[in-house]
């Protein structure tokens, strides 16, 4: 029984272009299901899915006779649950489908080859937010470091990355000055960014950065010097928790890396 949800697992899943070549614009792919309710399954994309509170890339699928239609999101489907420190909990293994209106899904058939393509600015945006919440994230270790071990949840958008955390005290003005003077530091110091799989998981991935090891699978720029200044807020959403909120730049995503 296990062996055969493990094939249908393996059948279904999307190959993640992205992982291996993160600098990948488009790729020529196969349509493996169309959903008017939920979107395009491929078997292959360039197309970085919502996870990790990263939101999920857009960008277009063209087909042979040329015509281009636009998806708006890119969402995962359930897949393989992995049970590993740091991952427990995550999918892997899981189909990808990039969201198109019911009107244009009607123009695609399974067995149809296209180009998906993705916005590479829009990406590139999300990697620097993406990166601007691993270095908030260790600011408030260094701050408040009873404080990492209660994220209820996080959103990476193109402007600003944001933290939800449970707290016991209420970020004090001093704690968001010492915050952002690490924050600035650890810019400044434009420290190299690295991505590597678990040896057993190639999905299950690792953010390196000056000794910092972060269980994560979004997109990230390859050097911290790129992200700017960044400029810490908080917002009370309820008792006991904080919303911390990262803005930076300024932004030039003409001379970010976008490999990410």
């Amino acid at each position: 029984m296990m062996d055969s949800i493990q094939q249908i697992t393996r059948d279904r899943k999307t190959e993640k272009l992205y992982i291996l070549s993160p600098d990948l614009r488009w790729a020529i792919a196969t349509v493996r299901e169309v959903r008017p309710d939920r979107g395009v399954r491929l078997d292959r994309t360039v197309a970085y899915p919502e996870g990790g509170g990263q939101e999920g890339d857009r960008g277009t699928i063209e087909t042979t006779s040329g015509l281009r239609l636009a998806f708006d999101d890119t969402q995962r489907g359930p897949g393989r649950v992995l049970f590993m420190d740091g991952f427990s909990g995550v999918h892997v293994d899981v189909p990808i489908y990039h969201r198109v209106t019911p009107e244009d899904a009607h123009h695609l058939a399974v067995g149809d080859e296209v180009i998906v393509s993705i916005d590479m600015d829009r990406r590139a945006q999300l990697s620097l937010s993406h990166t601007a919440a691993h270095i908030l994230y260790l600011g408030v270790k260094q701050v408040r470091p009873e404080a990492v071990n209660w994220v209820i949840g996080c959103h990476i958008r193109e402007d600003q990355a944001r933290f939800d955390l449970r707290v016991d005290e209420r970020f004090m003005p001093d704690d968001l000055a010492r915050m952002e003077e690490f924050a600035t530091e650890f810019i400044c110091a434009d420290h190299t960014i690295k991505i590597r799989a678990h040896p057993d998981e190639p999905e299950a991935l690792y953010w390196l950065c000056n000794d910092e090891v972060i269980p994560c699978g979004g997109t990230h720029v390859s050097r911290t010097g790129l992200v700017g200044r960044i400029r810490v807020q908080r917002k009370n959403i309820g008792k006991g928790k904080e919303r911390l909120i990262a803005t930076f730049g300024p932004s030039d995503t003409d001379r970010l890396d976008r490999g990410g």
